[in-house]
């Protein structure tokens, strides 16, 4: 079995006009030829998917891999693609968490103690900023006939 690998990395989505939302047609351009040899394509995005990990940067998101996949799939309707997807630094909404200083010492304090992940509310203050890219599925939702 063939894999093709695709990263996209520090993509740092945040307007409508970020460029590699243009760039979805000279990507399936470049990739035309190696879909021919492989299986299945595995899209690694290695974190900073969004600009500052807020919801609308992630609906960005949604939409650019929903469109990304779609072009995909003219190309070669029956390819599966798979996800590898890890959150970076901002991909943390920090703009309404009041306790930045409470989070990083439970993360600290987890590091030292990993029994600690049993309490919910350690959980919350170490994972609490993101939310919304918990939020994003990938493959989308909402297109699971794009995606086999």
């Amino acid at each position: 079995m063939a894999v093709l690998l695709i990263q996209f990395s520090d993509i740092h989505l945040s307007s409508n006009n970020d460029p590699i939302l243009q760039r979805i047609p000279s990507i399936k351009n470049a990739l035309r030829d190696k879909l021919d040899y492989s299986d299945d394509i595995l899209i690694i995005v290695p974190g900073d998917i969004a600009n500052s990990g807020n919801q609308r940067e992630y609906d960005l998101a949604q939409n650019f891999f929903y469109d990304f996949v779609k072009e995909i799939k003219t190309l070669k309707q029956n390819i599966k693609i798979h996800y590898f997807i890890v959150p970076g630094n901002h991909d943390c909404d920090l703009k309404d968490y009041l306790h930045e200083d409470t989070r990083e010492l439970a993360i600290k304090n987890v590091l030292k103690n990993p029994e600690l992940l049993q309490k919910p509310g350690i959980i919350y203050d170490c994972l609490g900023p993101q939310q919304s890219y918990f939020k994003l599925t990938c493959p989308p939702k909402t297109i699971p006939d794009i995606i086999s």
